[in-house]
């Protein structure tokens, strides 16, 4: 299934039929082999770098040798994302974490955190290259990947406009017209994409006007330039 969303990641990016896909910039950098940090982390899951933080800083918060397990009780084990309780080292749970052996037990569960989902990455990773040249994938960079699959979440309201045509007696001077875009500018970017998903079957634009292989109609349904689109 994983290397299904890799083959449909692929074909988004050649149809450039872009897919919604909110995922953090850990996903991407996996599927592009960019290394990970420990801010990709945070962005996942704040409080376990905060807590990682405290016991790196533990000096500069009064905390010592003498008193270290007071304040931080602790094996060398983590929870995955799922939950899961995994051991950092053999008998990790029996093994405490010290003043002194802190910043080993840091790396470690930073290490297992951002590599957890490595092998669903690599089954997406999979089946993006069965559409997608791998060196072309080698050169993007995460944020590039998932423009490239996903758009540009934003609506441009400008390109939108730039790409309209207008049927019957519409045109962009009718006053009818002059209220659509008035009310569509003072959408937030939520509304505009239900509005496009209305009109238009998917959530995000084009990212450039040579793209639009169909451009946006609005076409007159009455007699009158007045009645509603």
């Amino acid at each position: 299934m994983l290397t299904f969303l890799g083959q449909l990641m692929g074909s988004a990016i050649r149809t450039k039929i872009y897919l919604d896909i909110n995922m953090p910039t850990l996903f991407w950098k996996q599927l592009t082999g960019e290394p990970l940090t420990k801010t990709n982390l945070e962005h996942c899951d704040k409080m376990a770098v905060k807590y990682l933080d405290d016991i790196t800083n533990a000096a500069k918060k009064g905390i010592s040798k003498e008193n270290f397990e007071d304040f931080f009780d602790e094996s060398f084990t983590t929870y995955l994302s799922n939950g899961e309780q995994v051991e950092l080292v053999a008998d990790g749970k029996k093994k405490r974490v010290t003043y002194d052996n802190r910043l080993e037990y840091v790396d470690l569960v930073l290490k297992k955190r951002l590599e957890e989902s490595q092998l669903q990455a690599m089954a997406i990773r999979k089946g993006l290259v069965q559409n997608i040249p791998l060196p072309i994938l080698n050169i993007w960079s995460a944020k590039e990947l998932e423009v490239a699959v996903c758009g540009e979440p934003i609506i441009d309201v400008e390109l939108l406009k730039k790409n309209t045509r207008y049927q019957g007696s519409y045109s962009e001077k009718t006053p009818v017209i002059a209220n659509f875009w008035k009310l569509f500018n003072e959408y937030d970017n939520y509304h505009r994409v239900l509005y496009l998903r209305f009109a238009w079957g998917r959530s995000r634009l084009p990212l450039c006007s040579d793209d639009f292989d169909n451009k946006h109609e609005i076409t007159l349904l009455g007699k009158s330039d007045t009645e509603l689109p």
